[in-house]
């Protein structure tokens, strides 16, 4: 059984988004944010917005887990009131910034639109997938 905390679908890439990616770095909003924003971050939408990450969770980019090193203080309310999200793959254990999630260091693979993002509770999260395991166990996540 999986404790899913947020589970979100991207709707665009902002054309800045693969420079930001090679410093390791993902910027998230929801489809809400201002146009100002599109260039330099990834819209998306969610269909479980439960909890924000905690440190030992796992946040998965098209089924990549990584794990969450460290959580910022304003990382809840940013994300389930603007679905605004820091990524940072610098394995920092204190977040640098309040809006900043920190989790491995390793590359973050290129979302397009459909990526999912999901952020999985600590000791729930399933074994990194293999070609076709995926998509198994999905329907978990609207069980309350």
């Amino acid at each position: 059984m999986n404790a899913i905390r947020y589970d979100s679908a991207v709707i665009s890439v902002g054309e800045l988004i693969p420079e930001f990616r090679a410093q390791g770095v993902l910027v998230f909003f929801g489809e809400q944010a201002p146009p100002e924003l599109h260039e330099f971050c990834i819209l998306h939408r969610p269909s479980v917005a439960w909890s924000a990450p905690r440190a030992g969770d796992v946040v998965e980019l098209d089924g990549e887990p990584f794990t969450v090193t460290a959580v910022g203080h304003v990382v809840e309310q940013n994300l389930l009131q603007l679905g605004h999200l820091d990524l940072k793959a610098n394995g920092a254990t204190q977040a640098p910034l309040p809006g900043d999630v920190c989790v491995e260091a390793k590359p973050l693979p290129e979302l397009a639109p459909g990526s999912r993002l999901r952020i999985i509770a600590a000791g729930a999260a399933p074994a990194p997938a293999r070609t076709g395991a995926a998509s198994t166990g999905s329907a978990t996540s609207e069980a309350s």
